[in-house]
Formats: C-alpha cells, structure tokens, sequence
C-alpha cells in the first residue's frame, strides 16, 4: 500500500508541474497496480476514463491509450460487460484504419474482440475480427 500512495503522490506532482508524459505514466502504474489487488469496481473504471478523456493527441501517446484501452477492456469482461468491452475494441480498430505503423497493436485489440466474442457466442462477431 506505501507503493500506491508513493505512486499517488508523484502522479499529483507531475499532473501540478505539467509533466503531462509522466503523469500519465505514473496514472497507468497506479491503475496497474489496483487491477492486481482486484480492485476491479466502478472507481477503477472511472480512473481508466479519466485518463483515456485526458489523451486527446492519440498519436503522441498511443502506447499509453492503448494500455488503457486494454485494461477498460478487462476490467469490462470481469465484470461481465462483454458487449461493452467489444465496443471498446472496435472504436480502437476504426481508428487504426486512418493509419499506418500499427499492425501489432491491432493484432493485440483482434486477439481480445476473438475471445470476447467468444464469450458472447457471436459467429458473426469473430468473422468481423
């Protein structure tokens, strides 16, 4: 629990400073981190959108959206979400489409929209992805 408050407050000190790379970065280690103490509920969710709301320029911080955007769709799908973690997945692939460089990514977000179709026994859904 000392690593999550030491992680809070350099996430409050960067956010105060500027440092917008950094915050975002420590924000990701936080919610990282209460993911595998399972903390799994609306306030972590509400913590990923936060961030994801902040990322306005995707392409200077598509590593960090797209962590985020993973952990939205897992925190969805052990909430039994599914359709909604599907959504996420496919907002993630339209955007891609208006670029080029993002082949393994894209790999990464078919891989989940699969298994989460999969889950949903949706034939037509794996076929899309």
């Amino acid at each position: 629990m000392k690593r999550l408050e030491l992680l809070q407050s350099a996430s409050e000190a960067f956010l105060l400073n500027g440092e917008t790379t950094d915050y975002l970065k420590t924000e990701l280690k936080i919610i990282h981190y209460e993911k595998q103490l399972r903390h799994r509920g609306p306030e972590l969710l509400n913590r990923v959108d936060e961030q994801l709301a902040l990322i306005q320029e995707k392409t200077k911080y598509q590593d960090i959206y797209d962590c985020l955007l993973k952990m939205k769709i897992e925190i969805l799908s052990a909430q039994g979400r599914i359709q909604e973690a599907m959504d996420c997945v496919r907002v993630r692939l339209e955007d891609s489409m208006r670029r080029f460089g993002t082949e393994t990514e894209e790999l990464s977000f078919i891989h989940h929209g699969l298994i989460l179709a999969d889950r949903l026994k949706d034939e037509e859904a794996k076929d899309e992805f």
